[in-house]
Formats: structure tokens, C-alpha cells, sequence
């Protein structure tokens, strides 16, 4: 990436070793002319069926046009994952543009087939330790407390709420200052 901030709804996004091996994999499938390329053709994939996993740019902008992908996916049961650059998922896909989602499709007669279950349960056991870790840090009191003061942008909500509660909201007066009319 070009020192871009990746989108925080870009999840689960793959680390530099499960990118690695993905983007090896989108390129083999590319070969065997396995992989549907774009948003569009990813979402016919999975309402077909035919689709094996989805591969998603978390530096698309506006990430919200292929956020339907994961929501379609879980529906389906088919996993899928963000990589980091849609230059690099191009690039692996064989073409010279970018490409934001592209998907792995099925195929019986499939060479591919033993590594993209291999790929699978490499995930799943990621995203076991992943579950596991997060339920580790909620258990643990003393790291809730110890978040607001580490994170500084948590203040400046809370900030930020007490401001809004002083304004007009819809042209009316404050709580504060509303005047009741006796009856």
C-alpha cells in the first residue's frame, strides 16, 4: 500500500505470510481459469454456489461497494478474507488494473482443490486463535480499565458527547434552558 490507513472494516484481514499464500493461490487459480474477477462477478459466484472463497482489497474506496461480499459469503458459508492492496490482488489475478474482489470458484476435476482446503484450515485455525485471544483480553478487568487511558480517542468522545449535548438540537433550546409553559 502507499502508506494508506487500512479501513478498520476491513475484517478479517489477512497477515503478510496469509497474504503471501493467498495471492499465490489466486494466481494458480488464475491459471486454471478458476477466479472471477471484481466485485460483480465475486457476488454471481456466490449466489451460484460455485464459489470456493472470496478475496477482498481492504484499500478500496469507498470500501462500503463490496461490503455486501462478506455479508453474502457468511449466508453461503464460504469464507473469505482482506488483503491488504488491490494493486497486489491484480497483479495475482493476471491483470495490469486493479482488482477490489475476486473469487476462487469450484472445479472436481481441480488440481487446486487439496490447497485450497489446506487454505481453509489455515484459517480456521487463525481464526480460532483470533477468538480466543479476544475472549482473553474481555476476561481480563484490568485491561478494560486500563483502555481509556491507553487509547486517547476514546477521550475525545466522550468529549465530544458532552459538547453535542449543549447545542440546538432541531432549533430547540438545551434541556437546560427549555422553559415549561404551566397549564
Amino acid at each position: 500500500m502507499t502508506g494508506e490507513a487500512v479501513n478498520p472494516k476491513a475484517y478479517p484481514l489477512a497477515d503478510s505470510q496469509l497474504t503471501i499464500t493467498i495471492m499465490d493461490l489466486v494466481q494458480q487459480a488464475a491459471n486454471y481459469k478458476q477466479l472471477k474477477k471484481g466485485a460483480n462477478e465475486a457476488t454471481k459466484t456466490l449466489n451460484r454456489g460455485i464459489s470456493e472463497f472470496v478475496v477482498m482489497a481492504a484499500d478500496t474506496e469507498p470500501l462500503e461497494i463490496l461490503l455486501h461480499l462478506p455479508l453474502l459469503a457468511e449466508d453461503k458459508n464460504v469464507p473469505y478474507v482482506f488483503v491488504p492492496s488491490k494493486q497486489a490482488l491484480g497483479r495475482a489475478c493476471g491483470v495490469t488494473r486493479p482488482v477490489i474482489a475476486c473469487s476462487v470458484t469450484s472445479n472436481e476435476a481441480s488440481q487446486l482443490k487439496s490447497q485450497i482446503q489446506q487454505l481453509k484450515l489455515l484459517k480456521s485455525v487463525r481464526k480460532k486463535q483470533i477468538k480466543k485471544k479476544n475472549k482473553i483480553l474481555i476476561a481480563n478487568p484490568l485491561l478494560k480499565s486500563v483502555a481509556p487511558s491507553k487509547f486517547p480517542q476514546y477521550k475525545k468522545a466522550e468529549g465530544e458527547q458532552k459538547k453535542r449535548s449543549n447545542k440546538r438540537v432541531n432549533g430547540d433550546l438545551p434541556r437546560s434552558r427549555k422553559r415549561w409553559s404551566g397549564g
